[in-house]
């Protein structure tokens, strides 16, 4: 897993790189985060989570943002009574994005 990890960062990390890549990536992010959450450390969640509240403030890459976002709430809902839920530590930095969408 650390592996497929590295390599999502590394895509998202970059600027110089296609869109539909940066959203295909966001959208495998929200696969890993969904499915693998147990495993993953607070911080690596954290770093995940402020990608997506970076990338929901870019116009170009906002929709897949959402689109994962709205992957990870999914599975987050539809967890078993067993499985915790999904953690973020600091839900305010997306306020700021989802005040801008009420804007538009």
């Amino acid at each position: 897993m650390t592996a497929l990890h590295k390599i999502i960062l590394e895509k998202l990390g970059r600027v110089n790189i296609d869109t539909e890549v940066k959203h295909c990536c966001l959208l495998t992010a929200s696969s890993l985060i969904s499915t693998s959450h147990p495993l993953l450390t607070p911080a690596i969640l954290d770093g995940y989570f402020t990608i997506f509240a970076d990338r929901m403030m870019n116009e170009l890459t906002r929709e897949a943002a959402l689109k994962g976002l709205a992957m990870i709430a999914a599975n987050s809902q539809h967890s078993g009574e067993n499985l915790p839920l999904i953690p973020i530590s600091n839900p305010a930095m997306f306020l700021s994005a989802f005040f801008d969408l009420l804007k538009k």
